[in-house]
This record gives structure tokens, C-alpha cells and sequence, in this order.
């Protein structure tokens, strides 16, 4: 990857429909010096999103414009809300809690994938429901968090200098966040246990969990077939009622159960037959 050019904007009032919101979307390019403090790009401002830096790809512009069916030459660096323009990124490639390096002092940190807002859609000219879609479809961009601050300059490379595969990548954070079913328990653990995570990633991600956690619930311990059973207790629960309560005979654990759910019994009667 290379920096082809650095965005900042500052907090002004737009209308979006009936609505009048604050936003620091509107970025265009600044001339040099380009400084990144451990705040973010220098000379940018923040109206509602907390992460530091906002990194997008030149190819992402030819992306979005061919779905559009919009030219990218009309996007000028800096339209998509991005500080930091680089000639390319694989969000499929870079996993949250990556480092890299931009230049010879600069280092940068992967904290996840770009959640749009209202204003993104308003500032390409489409319906609320893009957001959804950008969202979804893993040509978002990449948040960053900021390890080391310096001064970046124009065709800097980008290098990776530290990469763990066992983590989600920014391609992975788009599913999690924008897909209905729930993301595998064990993954989304690793991300919301990594420190670099976006805020606005994590509060996405968090809301997740108990969703997560119980689809992880029903498949655990699951078996297949006949399983033994024992009567582990016997309560009287009225005049000819009783409760039998069954344990597996393996003392092993079992999974949850939906609710109505049920299981089919099969009792080995007197004569040795199976009766279910």
C-alpha cells in the first residue's frame, strides 16, 4: 500500500431532509506538512465518530463508482470521509490489531471497519438504506488507531509490521456487524478483547453477544442418535402427576434447549422390547 494523499474537515451544520446535524464528513485534501498526532490527522475534527484515523482506497472509489454507476473522477480524495487516500487496501487481509508502518516514523493500528451513518448516504446522493449496503460489503475502508505520531508524506509505503491471522479481519467485523445471523462466539470474543477495537465497532459488536452466546449454547454438547438416560429424581407433582427428571447416565453436559422444543424417550419395557 501507499498514502496518495491526507483529508481533514472541520464540524459544520448540513441539512439532511428535515434534519439539521453536525458532521466533520465534508473533507478535502491538505497541503503538507500532513501530521498524524496520537489524536488523529492534524487539522481534522470529529463530530460523532470516535475513531482517530479513517483509511480508504482509490480502488474502493472505482468500486463504489461502478456500483453507483457514478464516474469516480467526480469524487475528488477525501469524499468518502477519509483522512488517509491510499492506492489500495484488502479488507479481507488486514485483521484488527495489525500494525503498520506509514513512512519511517508513523504507526498505525487496524481497529476495524468503517460504520456508516445518514451522512454517508446523503453525501453520494442515495437512500438511507446505503447504509446498510456500504456496510455489508466489505469495501468500507479501515478505521485506525494511532501507536506512534509523525509527519506522513505523499507515495509513503505502508508496511505491515505486525500481523496475528487468528483475529478477524476488517472483511469479517462488515459480517459480523451487518449480517443478521449471529457471528461465531469464539471470534467475536477475540475482537471485543482486543484493546484497538473501534468504539464504534464495539458498541456494534457488543450488542452481539448475548445473540452469540446463545447460538453457541444451542449447538454445544449437541449429540446424535440414542443417548443414554437415568431417573435422577422422581417428584410427586399432584394425585397421580409425577415428574421424572433424567440425567445422562456419561455424567456429560448437555446443550440448551429452545423453547418448545422436545425430545423423544425410548424405554426398554419388561420383555426387553424398545418402546418409544
Amino acid at each position: 500500500m501507499r498514502l496518495l494523499n491526507f483529508s481533514v474537515g472541520r464540524v459544520q451544520a448540513i441539512q439532511i431532509g428535515s434534519e439539521v446535524v453536525k458532521t466533520a464528513h465534508i473533507k478535502a485534501p491538505s497541503p503538507e506538512p500532513w501530521t498524524i498526532t496520537a489524536d488523529g490527522a492534524e487539522g481534522d475534527q470529529r463530530a460523532v465518530h470516535p475513531d482517530k484515523l479513517y483509511a480508504f482506497s482509490r480502488a474502493a472509489y472505482e468500486y463504489w463508482g461502478e456500483y453507483l454507476g457514478i464516474d469516480p473522477a467526480k469524487w475528488p480524495d477525501g469524499f468518502f470521509g477519509e483522512n488517509l487516500t491510499v492506492d489500495a487496501l484488502d479488507e479481507t487481509d488486514l485483521r484488527v490489531g495489525d500494525i503498520y508502518a506509514i513512512g519511517d516514523k508513523v504507526k498505525v493500528v487496524v481497529a476495524g471497519a468503517r460504520t456508516p451513518c445518514v451522512k454517508l448516504a446523503w453525501r453520494l446522493g442515495q437512500p438511507r438504506s446505503f447504509q446498510r449496503t456500504f456496510a455489508r460489503s466489505r469495501h468500507t475502508g479501515v478505521y485506525l488507531g494511532v501507536i506512534e505520531a509523525g509527519v506522513v508524506h505523499p507515495d509513503d509505503a505502508i508496511t505491515r509490521i505486525h500481523h496475528d491471522p487468528q483475529m478477524p479481519s476488517v472483511a469479517d467485523v462488515c459480517d459480523f456487524i451487518g449480517k443478521q445471523e449471529p457471528p461465531p462466539l469464539d471470534a467475536l470474543m477475540r475482537l471485543l478483547d482486543c484493546p484497538y477495537l473501534s468504539p464504534a465497532n464495539r458498541l456494534l459488536l457488543g450488542a452481539k453477544r448475548e445473540i452469540a452466546e446463545r447460538a453457541a449454547d444451542a449447538v454445544s454438547n449437541r449429540w446424535r442418535g440414542w443417548r443414554e438416560f437415568v431417573i435422577s429424581r422422581i417428584e410427586d407433582e399432584a394425585r397421580d402427576i409425577k415428574s421424572f427428571y433424567l440425567s445422562p447416565k456419561d455424567g456429560a453436559a448437555l446443550c440448551q434447549m429452545r423453547p418448545g422444543q422436545y425430545v423423544t424417550v425410548r424405554l426398554t419395557g419388561e420383555n426387553g422390547e424398545a418402546v418409544t
